[in-house]
């Protein structure tokens, strides 16, 4: 997928740029980046929907799993094929783009004579001895190197996120994993389409001499209101259900001593492999009906006869219904978690044009594709890359309870809510501050492209030559 997606977004940009007015090249961008962000908002509805599949599409004999199962996993692989299908067809269409469109060498010829874009370096000549030379003088501007450092930064907070996203909304509103994907992809097509769309008009606006500028202090403004977008990470989820053995000690013993294995359910090998909890009629949350003791299932909710749950009431044994005890309160409040989620994207997403704009207007103009490729894999191999490692990091920092398999650890099964979002937001705060402050010293950077005509003897003469051909003349 990386080898075949970078040139779309290297060389695609640069080709729409050669090919079309400066002017009209913000609107071709938002069009071009709108749809690749529209991709992935469709794909987690129709993925959502795919979830509601077993994994091996038919389940075995004598399994009846539904996708509200812990246990459950759906067909996650059939997204793939359907997606390869349809990339097939649309890759032959591609190819057959011709080197450039008719009529874009005048405008091309047009636009940097009027000085709307950077003039040429005449010595890249793009040969294979160019390639230490140009990638020196990238590193070398300053409004390119800021650049890259804000949006590396920002990648680096949303590619964790965005890997993790659908599980804090499990974890911390109660949301079911299909539920989970369709909220998604409903929130990343208002806040990535729509601020990718209004990014390319406003930029459009702008007055091409000044568009440099301009773009880099659009970006600033944005920005603020992103670090703003970060308190939603603080807003109260559903209430921590009491695990017995983890958050709360079993009846008759001291927490922390044996976890979730007493003696009440010692004999009954019970596996951590995956969390299936069931509350108790003393209304505590088990790990597990083996866990709890039970050893009779009176039908697919319902257990009776659990040693670790002391019997409420006249009943002479524990019994436990699945999942968690109760409602949990604050869930609900997932609703202002997405719409301060959707500030975040739509303030991050309407600067995805300005921030090309900036990178087309500050290289000379024959080493635009070859910047937009370089800040391409400095994007991803800073920040898309290291993102998923570092809060993966952040997650299994948090766990309470790991699960086991065949003797070896597997999967966290419990989390620690309240410091995790906290981590959470802290991170992306810092992040965003990073990147602000990048943005800043960009927007202090960037300058126009310069007025001056290389045929111009006179103005390019030194101060000195100058002063002496005015005495020589008088």
């Amino acid at each position: 997928m990386g080898a075949g997606t970078t040139p779309l977004y290297t060389l695609g940009p640069a080709y729409i740029d050669e090919n079309v007015h400066p002017k009209s090249t913000p609107v071709y961008l938002a069009v071009f980046y709108a749809m690749s962000m529209l991709g992935p908002g469709l794909g987690f509805i129709s993925g959502a929907s795919l979830l509601n599949i077993y994994i091996d599409v038919t389940q075995p004999e004598g399994s009846n799993l539904t996708p509200e199962d812990p246990r459950w996993i759906g067909a996650w692989w059939l997204g793939y094929l359907a997606g390869g299908t349809i990339l097939l067809p649309i890759s032959g269409l591609l190819i057959g783009f011709p080197r450039e469109l008719p009529g874009a060498k005048s405008i091309r010829e047009q636009a940097l004579k009027e000085g709307h874009v950077p003039k040429k370096d005449e010595k890249i000549q793009g040969k294979l001895k160019d390639i230490l030379p140009a990638t020196l003088q990238l590193i070398k501007a300053p409004v390119l190197f800021f650049n890259t450092l804000a949006i590396t930064t920002s990648s680096l907070f949303g590619a964790g996120i965005a890997s993790f996203l659908a599980k804090i909304l499990q974890l911390k509103f109660g949301l079911s994993p299909i539920t989970a994907g369709i909220v998604i992809g409903v929130v990343l097509v208002p806040g990535t389409v729509g601020g990718v769309v209004l990014g390319g008009i406003l930029v459009r606006r702008f007055d091409l001499k000044r568009s440099l500028k301009m773009a880099a202090r659009f970006c600033v403004i944005a920005q603020i209101f992103t670090i703003a977008g970060c308190s939603a990470w603080f807003i109260p989820g559903c209430g921590t259900p009491d695990l017995a053995g983890v958050l709360t000690p079993y009846n008759g013993s001291s927490l922390g001593e044996t976890g979730v294995k007493v003696p009440c359910n010692l004999n009954c090998s019970c596996s951590l492999a995956s969390i299936n909890p069931v509350c108790g009629e003393d209304k505590l949350a088990y790990f597990s009906p083996c866990h709890a003791g039970c050893k009779n299932m009176l039908n697919e909710k319902t257990f009776t006869n659990c040693s670790c749950i002391y019997p409420q009431g006249n009943s002479s044994e524990g019994s436990a219904v699945k999942g968690y005890c109760g409602k949990r309160s604050g869930c609900k409040t997932y609703i202002a978690f997405i719409i301060l989620l959707v500030v975040v994207l739509f303030s991050v997403f309407i600067t995805a044009i300005a921030n090309k704009t900036v990178v087309l207007r500050c290289i000379p103009y024959n080493q635009r594709a070859y910047a937009l490729g370089f800040q391409f894999i400095i994007q991803r191999s800073l920040g898309f890359l290291p993102g998923p490692i570092l809060f993966g990091a952040i997650f299994d920092g948090t766990c309470l309870l790991w699960g086991e398999s065949c003797g070896k650890r597997g999967n966290c099964q419990f989390y620690e809510m309240n410091m995790l979002t906290d981590r959470l937001g802290y991170t992306g705060l810092g992040f965003t501050g990073i990147s602000l402050f990048s943005t800043s010293c960009r927007s202090g950077s960037a300058r126009p492209p310069s007025k001056k005509k290389s045929n111009d003897t006179y103005n390019n003469f030194p101060r000195m030559a100058k002063l002496m051909m005015i005495m020589k003349m008088s």
